[in-house]
């Protein structure tokens, strides 16, 4: 058996394939073998177009599989135009004796999957769940499911009223929730007979409405876009 053969028949067995000639092996087939071999750091996979089979598409897989092969210690000079349209057969015959003589050293894992339409032990992406799809009753159940959050969520809220009360009574009627600024100005003037603590903690309390009303403003954004993710972080933020 010729050194073509045995690598046509190598190749086949590996990939459970029915390749006739190792010229016309596509790169992707070579990704799924040098991954197999060296790993996902050294030869990824992310990369390559396993579903298309355009010239554009071979060409750009031949290219990224010389850089992985490259990484790996290939040292050929098959180039990837030529490569990609089964010119220089010479070089790709070099190419697949070292890929052949590297599983000696790197042999193959027992269970990896070399079918061409995946990706071997890439890990597969979960599929993203629309913020639109989701119903009001998925929200309700998924901020029901955080009790911590919504537990300070309610604190917060408390809390809020709370210190709106507080400087009603020292201010004598209702602070603006629109102008912090002409609030602030009220506190300073009607407390500057009043001792420093008391002020400083007025316009702590000043400062907790502002972020209270900001994260209630952001929670009721998210709750009408129905997106948990942002709804998460308005909870988190929220004490």
């Amino acid at each position: 058996m010729s050194d073509r053969q045995a690598i046509l028949e190598w190749v086949n067995t590996t990939l459970r394939s029915e390749f006739r000639d190792v010229a016309h092996i596509p790169a992707k087939a070579v990704a799924k073998i040098l991954h197999a071999m060296f790993g996902e750091d050294r030869c990824p996979l992310h990369d390559i177009m396993f579903s298309d089979d355009s010239t554009a598409a071979q060409l750009r897989n031949a290219t990224r599989v010389l850089e992985m092969a490259r990484r790996c210690g290939y040292n050929g000079v098959l180039e990837a135009s030529k490569w990609a349209q089964h010119t220089d057969f010479i070089s790709t015959l070099v190419l697949w004796r070292w890929i052949k003589a590297s599983n000696a050293t790197h042999p193959f894992p027992s269970n990896y999957d070399f079918s061409l339409d995946l990706r071997g032990s890439a890990a597969p992406k979960r599929p993203r769940v629309e913020p639109e799809k989701l119903t009001a009753k998925h929200t309700l159940i998924v901020v029901h499911s955080n009790e911590r959050a919504a537990q300070e969520t309610v604190k917060a809220v408390q809390e809020l009223e709370e210190s709106k009360k507080r400087l009603q009574d020292v201010l004598g009627g209702r602070p603006s929730d629109s102008d912090d600024a002409s609030a602030t100005a009220s506190v300073q003037e009607t407390c500057s007979s009043c001792h420093s603590h008391i002020q400083r903690r007025l316009a702590h309390n000043l400062e907790r409405i502002r972020r209270l009303e900001a994260a209630r403003a952001k929670i009721l954004a998210a709750a009408k876009s129905k997106d948990i993710t942002r709804l998460f972080e308005a909870l988190d933020g929220a004490y």
